[in-house]
């Protein structure tokens, strides 16, 4: 759902259109039988303003599901009151107005007028506190709106048609249709729960839970400094498009074995979900904070289960891998190396990566070995960057770049509403790729790779013999 979309604005307008009706109709009844309209308007007006203002400065405090639920009950509650509402209606118009008694005056005032706004005030502080309607301006000029059109309805076209009774029930039913609306915008709305945090030596480690009910979704995020690093849903299978397309690529069977040597958060998660059914892989992990990476890894790690012995890590960054080739492994002995290019550059679209670094990661490869460097992005007018990066494998006997579509970068994972900067905010017409490079030797000829996987499109680049 866009933030833009009519479901964000028709709770409000809806809301206060039946504020308005009701607020019309309680002058109606209360003034009629009242000593004096110009003390008995202010009288309603002041309860009226106030039990407004009461429900907007109302803070629930609420985060995730317990906000989905808290505004859902909210609106339950105004529907209890506008009913309330009607019921005393009906009597004031059976009893003839209770006699005009002071006491039965101060109950209309209750439930005419300060129930049916003080929750009327906190629905419309929610919507402008909660994603999918976010946005004080726009619920504001919706619930204005809305006034305006109660307002004229009731002046020129309910009464004096339709008794009372009958105009606040209509009220109530413009109520539930905003509560209608409201509920499928947040069946929509993906929702952030923080689960845990730390400080580690890389900044700020944040593990998230993000759920949606339409389409149902349960993701666990990892996040570093507020960047989104790597992200899983509830069955641990990774939940961005290029990670699930390497992960179907580079698959290793429950006989596999081997070296595997992710350098990277994203890389090192990768890693797990890929070797999960497959314990005879040894997996390795270059990441410079230890501690923060077993910290991020602990909770989509319960989640995917992976088989065998724990991963081993070493306590070294990617820059200094690449650039100075620092030594984790004898020379040819990883089969696999996955290259989390987020270790590097700041956003997938801003990778550079240092001459004869790529070299280095090669020397660790065996021959037949494969190399996986992620995410890439091409922008929309930059001509050119994944070619460049795609040259910096000329240490390789063979490279080519999987490359998805322009037109459908589908699949793209953002954070929820006000979480943080996301991973890549990808613009339309942006292409989002991943490197693979394979290492050759003189008696080991690799079986060639698919044309496509999960809709990234394999464009190769033949490197000549040295």
């Amino acid at each position: 759902m866009t933030l833009g979309s009519w479901r964000g604005a028709t709770p409000a307008f809806l809301m206060g259109m039946a504020l308005s009706m009701m607020g019309l109709v309680a002058a109606g009844l209360l003034l009629y039988g009242g000593p004096g309209f110009l003390p008995a308007l202010a009288v309603v007006l002041a309860v009226l303003f106030g039990s407004l203002a009461m429900g907007f400065t109302h803070d629930a405090g609420a985060e995730g599901r317990a906000a989905v639920e808290g505004a859902r009950k909210l609106w339950l509650y105004a529907l209890i009151s506008f009913t309330l509402a009607a019921f005393f209606a009906v009597g004031w118009e059976l009893f003839r107005g209770f006699g005009a008694a002071a006491l039965t005056q101060a109950v209309g005032l209750a439930l005419l007028v300060a129930l049916p706004y003080y929750f009327g005030g906190r629905v419309l502080k929610g919507l402008a506190d909660l994603p999918g309607t976010r946005g004080q301006g726009r619920v504001a000029a919706a619930t204005l709106f809305g006034g305006g059109v109660g307002v004229l309805l009731v002046g020129f076209l309910l009464f004096p048609t339709l008794s009372p009774t009958a105009v606040i029930l209509l009220s109530l039913v413009s109520v539930s249709g905003g509560a209608l609306v409201h509920g499928w915008a947040l069946d929509e709305v993906l929702w952030l729960e923080r689960a845990d945090r730390r400080t580690g030596t890389s900044g700020l480690l944040v593990v998230e839970r993000w759920i949606r009910g339409t389409p149902r979704t349960h993701l666990v995020a990892l996040r570093e400094n507020g960047r989104l690093r790597a992200a899983v849903d509830g069955d641990g299978v990774p939940g961005l498009p290029e990670e699930r397309a390497i992960a179907d690529l580079v698959s290793l069977p429950d006989t596999a074995r081997g070296t595997l040597l992710s350098v990277g958060v994203g890389a090192a998660l990768l890693g797990e979900w890929m070797r999960r059914a497959a314990p005879g892989v040894d997996h390795r992990i270059a990441l410079a904070d230890e501690e923060g990476g077993r910290f991020l890894l602990d909770t989509p790690r319960k989640l995917m289960e992976p088989a065998g012995e724990a991963p081993t890590w070493h306590p070294v960054d990617a820059h200094t891998l690449l650039h100075r080739g620092e030594t984790l492994l004898p020379r040819a002995s990883a089969d696999w190396i996955l290259l989390d290019l987020l270790e590097v550059a700041a956003t997938p679209g801003g990778v550079t990566l240092p001459g004869g670094g790529l070299e280095r990661l090669h020397a660790l490869l065996r021959p037949g070995g494969v190399l996986v460097a992620f995410p890439l992005l091409e922008l929309p007018g930059e001509r050119g960057l994944l070619e460049g990066v795609l040259e910096r494998t000329s240490g390789f006997e063979w490279s080519a770049l999987y490359v998805g579509s322009r037109d459908d970068p589908g699949g793209i994972v953002r954070l929820p509403e006000g979480g943080g900067a996301p991973r890549d905010p990808v613009p339309g017409g942006a292409r989002r790729a991943f490197l693979v490079a394979r290492a050759f030797g003189e008696e080991v000829e690799p079986e060639p790779l698919p044309e496509s996987v999960a809709g990234f499109l394999q464009v190769p680049r033949a490197v000549p013999e040295a």
